[in-house]
């Protein structure tokens, strides 16, 4: 009698095991199905306001991303502006002199999947941009090797730079430019980002207590 009552108790211990397990894998897959269905973020930045980027000199830029932060290096640290004297609009400049070591770059706490923007640089100049990853590897770049719309009465070219983790925007005039590269109205799009919901939260929940194992 005692040894069919263990033996009862033991089958029954291994279905429910087995119950646990399937409901882990169905909820696993629900999971899996939400954070398929996340949204990517665009993130427009023309510098006109303080919502598109007009006070990233100073201070760091909010979006439903995540954080988007300015840099420089060089001697555009000195030389950098929102707005050039006498231009009615927005946009981001580098006036520090040629050479990648006269950078600015913008610096994403996301994902990002692609950058498109205007550009132009000085009358006879050149123009580089790259997006790099979280390691410094270049994901996409445009070189141009003759600008000519000067302080950004016009422009020189519209393109887009892919990559799928790009974390880095960074642009300036050269190698062998003169001393000047802007850009203007880029268009950021983010990786898709899952967003939470209640379905997801209960989800894990339940997860939470499927790995409890009931004492017998």
């Amino acid at each position: 009698m005692a040894q069919s009552l263990r033996l009862s108790i033991q089958f029954f211990e291994k279905a429910n095991l087995m119950i646990r397990h399937c409901s882990l894998l169905a909820i696993t897959s629900t999971i899996l199905l939400l954070a398929n269905g996340a949204n990517a973020i665009t993130i427009t930045l023309d510098f006109d306001s303080v919502s598109t980027g007009s006070t990233l000199l100073t201070t760091p830029l909010t979006t439903p991303a995540g954080l988007i932060t300015l840099s420089t290096e060089g001697s555009a640290s000195t030389s950098l502006f929102i707005s050039p004297p006498g231009h009615g609009q927005g946009l981001l400049a580098n006036d520090g002199g040629s050479g990648a070591d006269n950078r600015v770059s913008l610096n994403f706490g996301f994902d990002v999947v692609s950058i498109s923007f205007d550009y132009s640089g000085e009358g006879g100049g050149v123009f580089t941009a790259k997006v790099l990853d979280h390691a410094g590897a270049v994901l996409d770049s445009i070189f141009n090797g003759s600008t000519s719309c000067g302080n950004g009465s016009c422009f020189d070219g519209s393109v887009t730079l892919m990559g799928g983790s790009i974390r880095e925007f960074t642009f300036f005039d050269g190698p062998g430019g003169l001393s000047f590269a802007l850009v203007d109205n880029l268009v950021i799009t983010t990786a898709p980002i899952p967003e939470p919901s209640t379905a997801l939260l209960m989800s894990l929940g339940l997860i939470g207590l499927g790995a409890r194992r009931p004492r017998i």
